[in-house]
């Protein structure tokens, strides 16, 4: 979705005296968890309709977007948005999977692959430790203030070699249309239908584009930053006792019969106690924290929003021609991508661990 241009600054004496008008950014915060909400849940097939569904509408995508904005509000304010941050944080976004839909307890679509501890292990990491963090969370805010903003934090502390793939139009276009390639591959798997895809495709691009289409037309030149668009404190507070309520509800209502007992409750209790631990100390240690900013894809272009949306949606309309059942591929992909998951965890816990140790041998 992008071109190369010169780079823009986001120094303080550049942006413009007053913030943006609350209109700006609750259009943000929609079209944020829009993406946050078809990332998620439109690609893996769960949901191929989350913009028309009462459901997705009224719960999802609060339950996205809420995650989204009051994750992205701590890293932003209390740190900077680095890579493990990013993934620290999506990493609690993804444990929602626990108290709310119990998937990581017992998944609901079928057995689990491989139970320790009372824990589904490879659904777990597949879905709280890759699919929600990349996906769900650091994507959207990546492209969403590269694209929507003026600043490009969360792009200068991403890794050298993605930067390098999307640094000018013709790679970082090749590389959007591949990503859109394999979103479609998987989405395919759980489309019923081609005809499914294929409506699936207009009706969530189609809406996106309409905010995206407000959005430019409403701000013109980006104004503001990330740090301008997201909520304040008092916003946060608000958003955070909503996402609260969400928990309490969602956790009563859906499948309150699949929680087990103390011993795999003990379990997610001391993930989410590391990964909180984690994301403190990665916070207090990334103030210092400097980017290494570089030419860096600027202009949204409508082209690219269109070959990427043509590429996921007829990849997955094709695929869905392919006759046989997909089980064992779908199984193979699991583990794969739940692999992935913990190496992207030891990754995040790898780098905080380093820097602790770090600044307390320089303390010393």
């Amino acid at each position: 979705m992008y071109s190369n241009v010169s780079r823009e600054s986001y120094d303080a004496d550049m942006l413009p005296a007053s913030g943006p008008p609350l209109r700006v950014k609750l259009l943000f915060w929609l079209i944020l968890g829009c993406f946050s909400t078809y990332l998620a849940e439109g690609v893996s097939g769960a949901g191929l309709f989350p913009f028309l569904h009462p459901w997705w509408i009224l719960v999802c995508l609060p339950l996205y977007g809420l995650h989204l904005l009051v994750l992205a509000y701590v890293v932003y304010t209390y740190g900077r948005p680095r890579f493990p941050t990013l993934l620290l944080a999506g990493f609690i976004f993804g444990m929602y999977e626990a108290y709310m839909t119990k998937v990581v307890w017992r998944p609901d679509w079928g057995p689990s692959l491989l139970s320790v501890g009372g824990i589904a292990t490879v659904e777990t990491a597949l879905i709280s430790f890759f699919w929600h963090p990349v996906l769900a969370f650091l994507i959207p805010v990546v492209v969403g203030e590269c694209v929507l903003t003026r600043s490009r934090e969360s792009w200068d502390f991403l890794p050298v070699a993605i930067r390098r793939r999307f640094r000018d139009g013709r790679t970082g276009l090749i590389g959007l249309v591949s990503v859109a390639v394999a979103c479609g591959a998987f989405q395919s798997f759980n489309s019923p239908s081609p005809m499914q895809s294929l409506l699936s495709g207009v009706a969530s691009f189609g809406f996106i584009a309409l905010l995206l289409f407000a959005w430019f037309r409403k701000t013109g030149l980006r104004r503001w930053t990330m740090r301008d668009l997201l909520p304040r404190k008092r916003g946060f507070l608000v958003m955070l006792a909503v996402l609260f309520g969400m928990y309490v509800f969602l956790g009563v209502t859906q499948r309150p019969g699949v929680i087990p007992g103390i011993g795999p409750q003990a379990v997610v209790w001391a993930i989410y106690a590391i990964l909180f631990i984690l994301l403190y100390a990665s916070l207090r240690r990334s103030g210092g924290a400097t980017a290494r900013p570089g030419p860096v894809p600027l202009r949204f272009s409508w082209r690219a929003f269109l070959e990427a949306s043509l590429a996921l949606t007829l990849t997955s309309a094709g695929l869905n021609l392919v006759p046989g059942n997909h089980l064992n591929l779908i199984v193979f992909f699991f583990w794969v991508f739940g692999a992935v998951g913990m190496g992207l965890f030891l990754f995040s816990a790898w780098d905080t661990l380093r820097l602790m140790a770090r600044r307390r041998f320089v303390a010393d």
